[in-house]
């Protein structure tokens, strides 16, 4: 089922909890188990709604992991917190992602 245009998502406001929080998540996506730290969610230039995170567990399409990613929000099931917490933004982390045209929620840059 689509979003209206003017309809958020379902886990809107778990995102951006999430990210105040620190929070990991953990979700389905394209079949496999994500283990996702979240940096940034915002609405792309397209006008899907995004997920960057870092990916620090899980499996993936590309077998690749231990990389900041792109998730289109529309493809994530069974989100939930992980109960655990992580520290800081990943040190290439840019809080106005390139990838947006809209952020809703991001993470401080991190210290350096």
């Amino acid at each position: 089922m689509k979003n209206k245009p003017d309809e958020l998502p379902k886990y809107h406001d778990l995102f951006i909890s999430t990210i105040a929080g620190r929070d990991v998540l953990k979700f389905l996506y394209e079949g496999h188990v994500r283990i996702v730290e979240p940096q940034t969610y915002g609405m792309s230039y397209t006008g899907r709604y995004v997920l960057r995170g870092y990916q620090t567990g899980g499996k993936s399409r590309s077998g690749q992991s231990k990389i900041a990613k792109l998730f289109d929000v529309a493809k994530i099931s069974k989100l939930h917190r992980s109960g655990e917490h992580f520290k800081d933004a990943l040190p290439s982390h840019n809080p106005q992602d390139s990838a947006m045209k809209v952020v809703f929620a991001t993470l401080p840059k991190a210290s350096k």
